[in-house]
């Protein structure tokens, strides 16, 4: 259900909540009842017909002119969203005790509000103490609430792609197992990141430690619970 409302709009629309509820004499009938909230990412375009909606008593019908242009200027926050994350390369080197891994990953996103980010960037959490992030200007970013900031305002609909390294390192075991090490190490690569800005939080999103070979994309998915 959360899937068909996603990608009904553009758009995403993420404001709001399904639940299930249970018919009293029928265990496996359920009514889907939506919640939803004010969306900040509003106008949404329906995908099915290119039109926007606004309500009308109980019903929906297209919006005027003037209601979409209101809408797309009301003053809101700036939303920085994560878009995209690439693996560009990685390698693995063994050392005498230990095994090190190194990523180069871009993060590429989009402003996708009226109003400018004039504070923002990518906000890292979870970082395990095996792995360091290290930004484009040679910051280091390690622990939980790390933010690689931005220098220049992030204007309206502007996108941006920012490269970070990952660099992790574990010791060999008693046995000197490189195998285990190097799983051991790519399981610890469990690194959260979000858009930010100066008033608001993007999703937040599981940088995954393996690269889908068509696209040469990571794999990373939403945080369960997180609008």
């Amino acid at each position: 259900m959360s899937d068909l409302i996603r990608a009904s709009v553009s758009y995403t629309n993420r404001a709001y909540r399904v639940y299930g509820v249970p018919f009293a004499n029928h265990a496996d009938g359920r009514i889907f009842v939506i919640e939803y909230d004010d969306s900040p990412h509003a106008p949404h375009q329906s995908n099915s017909d290119q039109k926007y909606y606004y309500r009308v008593g109980h019903s929906s019908a297209p919006a005027p002119h003037f209601y979409v242009d209101l809408l797309s200027k009301r003053m809101t926050h700036a939303i920085v969203e994560v878009d995209r994350i690439r693996y560009s390369s990685g390698h693995c080197v063994q050392e005498a005790d230990a095994v090190r891994i190194h990523y180069t990953v871009a993060i590429e996103g989009q402003n996708r509000s009226v109003q400018a980010a004039t504070h923002g960037g990518i906000h890292f959490s979870s970082i395990d103490s095996h792995w360091r992030v290290v930004t484009g200007e040679g910051e280091t970013l390690v622990g939980s609430g790390s933010v690689s900031g931005r220098r220049t305002p992030l204007l309206p609909k502007q996108s941006f792609s920012d490269r970070f390294e990952l660099y992790g390192r574990i010791p060999l075991d008693a046995n000197g197992n490189v195998a285990a090490a190097a799983n051991a190490l790519f399981e610890a690569l469990k690194i959260r990141c979000e858009g930010i800005s100066q008033n608001h939080a993007g999703n937040e999103y599981v940088l995954a430690p393996h690269n889908d070979p068509v696209n040469n994309e990571a794999y990373y998915e939403p945080v369960r619970g997180r609008r």
